[in-house]
């Protein structure tokens, strides 16, 4: 049960840096419409402490998912794979589904977005801590 502590750190940079174009340039102006967000809102709460915050997160979520893959056969890039997707459709998706239903406003795109950065974070994730 060897967890690769490069993997972990290499994954939590990828989910920074897919986080950065995800709600940046690709979908940005959509997600702040859906969140109610504005650009003063954001930098108001200080960017550095929402990234630092948000690293931190990525830090732990990747060193449970290195566990589950070197627990499981994800020894191989595509048992990795499997174990990524079935932890994005069983724990991510399942999360963003509950805060769409919950939600006021049902933003179906909102859950689309969040849904689609989640589920290329949990390929690209498991990929870095099963080859690394």
């Amino acid at each position: 049960m060897a967890i690769s502590w490069v993997g972990v750190v290499l994954a939590s940079i990828f989910t920074m840096v897919i986080g950065a174009v995800w709600y940046g340039p690709l979908f940005g102006k959509e997600w702040k419409k859906a969140m109610d967000v504005s650009e003063k809102d954001v930098v108001e709460k200080g960017m550095w402490k929402l990234y630092a915050i948000a690293f931190v997160n990525s830090l732990m979520m990747m060193m449970v998912l290195a566990l589950f893959v070197s627990l499981s056969a994800g020894d191989s890039m595509t048992g990795a794979l499997q174990i990524g997707f079935w932890i994005w459709f069983g724990f991510l998706l399942t999360q963003q589904i509950s805060a769409f239903v919950w939600s006021k406003n049902h933003n179906a795109l909102l859950l689309l977005i969040n849904g689609g950065y989640w589920l290329i974070v949990a390929l690209g994730s498991a990929f870095f801590v099963s080859v690394f």
